[in-house]
């Protein structure tokens, strides 16, 4: 079942993106169709049971008439795709997402549809070897350590000795110290991040940009109190959430193309190894922590694992300029 916030945010209409859509107009000959209306009639004229007439019996126009719609279906179930695949191959294009058919027009002598997708962008890359990141060599006061920890205290009763004090303050350096390299791993990504889309060029698809921000904004939204609000509000706090978050959605995909381009330039690919590790290690995880899902996809996990390569791959061959250094104290 969808969810509330999942419903609210698919009434809202988004506005066109800039993309790399493309339709298709195709007309299957007219020998193809004829030949695949004669051989469900054919079946049927064989197979049907109709009032009135003893299997096989039954005239061809009573069989069309009754089984009219049928047929239909049929033809263009097996049309459809047979033709799709081969305009494709014959304009040497890929479709990035299923194909969206429209403008159906089926006779039994003729098929006309109009087929849109989106093609894989082109990716004019930027440098991606060499760029800069800016560092602060940053340490965690003992001021901060001494506040956290009263802060644990305060809201754990913990009662101390010495010797116990000593402890929890080396537990709570630690933790911040981790806290730190976290932030400071991020702020580095960041950087990179915005680097590399800022000198590359691709049109994005508008397709994947709003499936993308219908994730993000989705669980945005399900995070937020709304107790109180009617639909109308709600509504109008999702249209914000979207606005706010296109950016967001257009970066990820954007930066997902990069990503890509640089892969299959510098050949980095992820192992089915790497793959089956990761995979152990999540349903280790997720185990420990009593969370029931479905089973990870390997396809996806194997792009996951080869954007993280890549970025090492950047990240490596980066330049680090350090800034003067800072004393932080972390909230």
């Amino acid at each position: 079942m969808l969810s509330a916030s999942h419903n609210i945010l698919m009434k809202i209409e988004l506005k066109e993106l800039k993309d790399c859509g493309r339709e298709l107009k195709i007309e299957v000959e007219k020998e193809k169709v004829e030949k695949e209306f004669n051989a469900i009639y054919s079946y049927l004229e064989r197979t049907a049971r109709i009032p009135g007439f003893r299997p096989g019996k039954a005239p061809l126009s009573i069989i069309k008439t009754h089984f009219r719609e049928e047929a239909r279906e049929e033809v263009l179930g097996k049309l459809i795709p047979a033709t799709l695949k081969e305009a494709l191959e014959e304009k040497n294009l890929a479709s990035i997402i299923e194909p969206a058919v429209s403008e159906i027009d089926l006779q039994e002598d003729n098929l006309k549809y109009t087929a849109y997708l989106e093609v894989m962008p082109e990716v004019k890359l930027g440098a991606y070897t060499g760029l800069i990141i800016r560092k602060e060599k940053r340490k965690i006061e003992e001021k901060e350590v001494e506040e956290t920890l009263a802060k644990t205290k305060k809201s754990l009763l913990v009662e101390e000795t010495s010797i116990e004090r000593e402890r929890q303050k080396k537990e709570v350096r630690k933790n911040l110290e981790l806290k730190l390299v976290w932030e400071e791993m991020r702020e580095e990504e960041e950087q990179l991040l915005s680097q590399l889309e800022k000198d590359s060029q691709l049109q994005v698809p508008a397709t994947l940009v709003q499936r993308r921000l219908s994730e993000i904004a989705s669980a945005h939204f399900s995070r937020l109190e709304l107790t109180g609000k009617n639909n109308e509000e709600k509504e109008q706090i999702a249209k914000d959430l979207i606005e706010k978050l296109k950016p967001q959605a257009y970066r990820d995909i954007k930066t997902l193309f990069i990503l890509k381009e640089i892969a299959e330039k510098e050949k980095i690919e992820a192992t089915e190894e790497e793959v089956s590790e990761r995979i152990k290690q999540i349903t280790r995880l997720r185990r420990e922590a009593k969370i029931e899902r479905e089973p990870e996809n390997n396809g996806e996990i194997k792009e996951q694992l080869k954007q993280e390569k890549v970025f090492e791959f950047i990240k490596k061959r980066a330049r680090i300029i350090w800034k003067p250094e800072k004393k932080i104290v972390l909230s």
